[in-house]
């Protein structure tokens, strides 16, 4: 069993154990994975693959779960979901910030409104 100390702590009841990766993917692939953090903001991204290079995990970094196909033998690390969704306009300027985990639908219609 992999030494996930770090993530429990900084993560607490938000690591999952044991998740099914066709429920996190569009194409509904995917067999267990053993660790599964869902980052909701970008200090979480952040922090989870920091955690990961220090310990010397295994980890795979998605997005949506669009566009990617998990193995049914699932996968023996931990994946990190980016789910970071903030969308920051600049007053006075053209310029928009958007989070990595911005799904580009909801860019578009943001930016459209």
């Amino acid at each position: 069993m992999m030494l996930i100390s770090s993530l429990e702590k900084r993560f607490g009841r938000a690591l999952l154990e044991h998740k099914l990766m066709r429920d996190y993917t569009k194409l509904k692939t995917g067999g267990v994975v053993d660790f599964l953090v869902q980052a909701k903001t970008i200090q979480e991204l952040i922090d989870a693959v920091k955690i990961c290079q220090r310990e010397n995990l295994d980890y795979l970094l998605i997005g949506q779960g669009n566009n990617i196909l998990f193995s049914d033998y699932g996968f023996p690390g931990i994946v990190i979901q980016n789910l970071s969704s903030n969308i920051s306009y600049v007053p006075n300027s053209s310029q928009i910030i958007v989070d990595s985990g911005v799904d580009s639908a909801k860019l578009v219609y943001n930016v459209a409104n």
